[in-house]
């Protein structure tokens, strides 16, 4: 579960700015003994993707998760991310899938791996319209990634910056808007993307990160990485999760 600062549903506001209030609420079920903090937003609203968003990132989900295991040390385009070891890169992709889709899953804290695993969803789908608009003849009776993330504004007929485009709009801009309106729903910022922070020294890398409010671990956290059986159950746990067809 995810604690989130503006509903499930409110994906046009500016993304959260602070990290004040991020706190330790006790052990994950996966991994037993582990902390497992909430995800907390600014009102500390507890909330999980439900409806048509939820079906956008659970199919960008199972997206990542196929290429993870055909390709491990191909790189996704994310850093904090690709550096990661397979085991690693199951482990968070289980983490922030399941805390962004089920009700009762706890959110891994906030660090700079988890968040890049979330953003890494939403570069995914992004790029999946990419290619869908760039391959036409590419086509099955599935609902397209435009249509997906059209109906996650049914509710919503206009953005700020203008209508929805229609459903076979070849225009990528278009798309980007609303992609990234439905990730300032879940991501609080980049912080994740500077991937020289933990280059810094000490004294520079400690005032820039109590200037912005970021935890002191948030570029060093240890990723785990899960031995064969749990990686095994992890894998497991994924493909249930991401099956459900499109």
């Amino acid at each position: 579960m995810y604690t989130r600062g503006r509903g499930v549903l409110d994906i046009r506001g500016a993304a959260a700015s602070s990290f004040a209030a991020k706190t330790n609420l006790g052990p994950s079920p996966a991994f037993p003994g582990h902390a497992a903090p909430m995800y907390r937003m600014s009102s500390g609203d507890e909330e999980t993707l439900e409806g048509p968003i939820a079906v956008l990132v659970r199919q960008a989900a199972y997206e990542v998760l196929h290429s993870v295991e055909a390709l491990p040390e191909w790189p996704l385009g994310i850093k904090a991310f690709d550096e990661l070891g397979l085991g690693q890169k199951i482990f968070m992709l289980h983490q922030v899938a399941s805390a962004l889709l089920l009700r009762d899953f706890p959110a891994p804290e906030l660090t700079a791996p988890v968040e890049a695993t979330a953003a890494l969803l939403f570069q995914t789908i992004e790029h999946e319209v990419q290619f869908e608009i760039d391959t036409p003849e590419v086509r099955g009776d599935w609902k397209t990634w435009r249509q997906l993330v059209l109906e996650c504004f049914a509710d919503d007929p206009g953005i700020p910056d203008g209508p929805l485009p229609a459903p076979d709009s070849e225009d990528m801009g278009e798309w980007e808007i609303l992609v990234r309106a439905i990730a300032d729903g879940v991501l609080w910022d980049e912080d994740w993307a500077d991937n020289q922070m933990a280059d810094r020294p000490p004294a520079i890398s400690g005032y820039i990160k109590g200037a912005m409010d970021i935890p002191a671990d948030y570029y060093v956290a240890i990723v785990p990485d899960p031995h064969e059986r749990e990686l095994a159950r992890l894998v497991r746990e994924l493909h249930d999760l991401t099956r459900e067809p499109r």
